[in-house]
C-alpha cells in the first residue's frame, strides 16, 4: 500500500461515521495540507456512493486542522440515476473543521 493510501485510510465507527488520523506526512510547517484533508473526507464519501466516477469537490475550511485524531461524518443529500451528492464533515476535538460537498457522476459506459 502506498503511503498516501495509508494516510487517508479510515476506520468505520458506525454507519456514515469514520475515524482517521491526520498525518504529518502531508503538512507544511506542521499544518496539514488542504488537499490531503479533502482526500480523507472524499475517501469516506466514496464508501457511501453507488457512483464511482468523476467526483466534483467543494470544501469549506471552517478552522485549522491539527495533526492526530479526526472523525469524519458523511450524509447523503440526494441520489439519482445520474449522480450521488454527499456532504462530509471532518471534526477534531468535537468541533467541525471542514465541511465538504461531493458529487459522484454515473460512470460512462
Amino acid at each position: 500500500m502506498h503511503i498516501f493510501d495509508q494516510d487517508i485510510s479510515l476506520t468505520p465507527q458506525q454507519p456514515f461515521c469514520f475515524r482517521s488520523t491526520v498525518s504529518d506526512n502531508w503538512s507544511v510547517n506542521g499544518i496539514p495540507d488542504g488537499g490531503y484533508l479533502m482526500a480523507i473526507i472524499a475517501n469516506a464519501m466514496l464508501q457511501h456512493s453507488q457512483k464511482k466516477s468523476t467526483p466534483i469537490l467543494a470544501a469549506n475550511y471552517i478552522s485549522r486542522c491539527t495533526l492526530g485524531d479526526a472523525r469524519i461524518q458523511v450524509e447523503s443529500i440526494i441520489q439519482s440515476a445520474q449522480f450521488d451528492r454527499l456532504e462530509g464533515k471532518l471534526l477534531q476535538g468535537g468541533k467541525e473543521k471542514i465541511r465538504m460537498f461531493v458529487t459522484f457522476l454515473k460512470r460512462d459506459v
